[in-house]
C-alpha cells in the first residue's frame, strides 16, 4: 500500500494548506486513513474514492476530505493527535460520503449507525491484543483488506509506536536462534505514518504486552450477489445469470417480438426451439 510522506507528498502538503490545521502537520491518524482509502482505491477497485489513484488532483482530493472530516487536537511542534473515536465515527462518515457505507440515525443514541445489511464495506472496532486479536488481523490480511491499528497511550518507554496510529498490511513469521533454543516470532509489517519513507515491523510481542492500550479498526467488505455480469442459456425457457462471484441462478428468457431473441442471453427462437449463439467452455451446463 502507499506511504504517505507528509513533508514531500504533494497532495497532503496541498490538503493541509487548504484545511483548517494551522501548523504542517496532518497527523499519524489523517495519514493512515488517507493511506488506506488510497489502498481501497488503487488495489481494491473503489473507484468513487479516485478513479484513478495516481491522479495528484484526485490524490489531494481524498486527503483534503480526510483533513476536513477527522477531528483531531493541534499540538503545534508535538505534532496533532486524532482520539480514537474520532478516528472510526469520521471513517464512518467518509465511506458513507464515498457511497461505500449506509448511515441511518439512531434516535436513541443521537448519532449516525451504519445499516450493516446494505454496506459495501462493514467497520468494526477491536479493543485489546492477544491471540484471537492476533488471528483476526492475519485473517483480514489473507483477504487482502489491511487494518489500522494504534496504542493508546503516552508512556512512550521510549517506544514511538506509543501514542500512534499504523497500517497493518502484512505478517511474518520468523524463526529465531539463540544459546537457550530456537523459538519462532511473530512480526506485523506496518506504515508507521511518521514521516519516513520506510515500512518496518511490530513485534507481536510487544503488543501482547500492551495490550490493554491496543485498538484496532477493521474493514470487511459485503458482496452482493448482481445476476448481471453475463448470461448462458439452459433450456428452451431458462437461462444461468451469472453474478461476477461465479455463482448464478435461473431465469425466464426475456425474448424480444421484433427479433425472437432473448435480450440477455442473445439465444434466438426460430420454430419454437432456441438455437444458440453464444457459449463459453467454462460456462454452467
Amino acid at each position: 500500500m502507499r506511504y504517505i510522506d507528509e513533508q514531500n507528498d504533494q497532495d497532503l502538503k496541498d490538503a493541509i494548506a487548504a484545511t483548517r490545521l494551522t501548523n504542517k502537520y496532518a497527523g499519524c491518524g489523517p495519514i493512515a486513513i488517507i493511506s488506506h482509502f488510497d489502498f481501497l482505491a488503487r488495489y481494491a477497485g473503489y473507484i468513487s474514492i479516485m478513479s484513478n489513484p495516481s491522479d495528484l488532483y484526485q490524490q489531494t482530493a481524498l486527503s483534503t476530505k480526510v483533513l476536513e472530516t477527522i477531528d483531531v487536537i493541534e499540538g503545534g511542534e508535538l505534532g496533532t493527535y486524532a482520539a480514537y473515536v474520532n478516528m472510526y465515527n469520521g471513517i464512518e462518515s467518509l465511506l458513507s460520503y464515498y457511497n461505500l457505507a449506509t448511515l441511518t440515525f439512531n434516535e436513541e443514541t443521537q448519532d449516525e449507525e451504519i445499516v450493516t445489511e446494505t454496506s459495501p464495506i462493514i467497520l468494526q472496532q477491536g479493543i485489546g491484543y492477544d491471540a484471537t486479536r492476533f488471528n483476526q488481523i492475519k485473517e483480514s490480511i489473507d483477504n487482502h483488506m489491511p487494518v489500522i491499528g494504534m496504542i493508546d497511550c503516552w508512556e512512550t518507554n521510549g517506544n514511538r509506536y506509543i501514542g500512534h496510529y499504523f497500517n497493518i498490511f502484512a505478517y511474518e513469521y520468523v524463526e529465531i536462534t539463540c544459546s537457550s533454543g530456537d523459538y519462532e516470532e511473530v512480526f506485523l509489517q506496518v506504515n508507521c505514518n511518521w514521516g519516513s519513507s520506510s515500512n518496518r515491523f511490530v513485534e507481536c510481542e510487544f503488543l501482547e504486552n500492551n495490550s490493554n492500550f491496543c485498538k484496532f479498526i477493521f474493514f470487511t467488505e459485503q458482496h452482493f450477489h448482481a445476476y448481471n455480469y453475463r448470461y448462458v442459456s439452459a433450456s428452451l425457457l431458462n437461462h444461468y445469470s451469472y453474478c461476477t462471484c461465479g455463482d448464478s441462478i435461473t431465469e425466464s428468457h426475456s425474448i424480444s417480438p421484433i427479433t425472437n431473441t432473448c435480450i440477455e442471453c442473445g439465444y434466438r427462437l426460430r420454430d419454437d426451439t432456441i438455437i444458440p449463439v453464444q457459449s463459453k467452455p467454462d460456462d454452467k451446463e
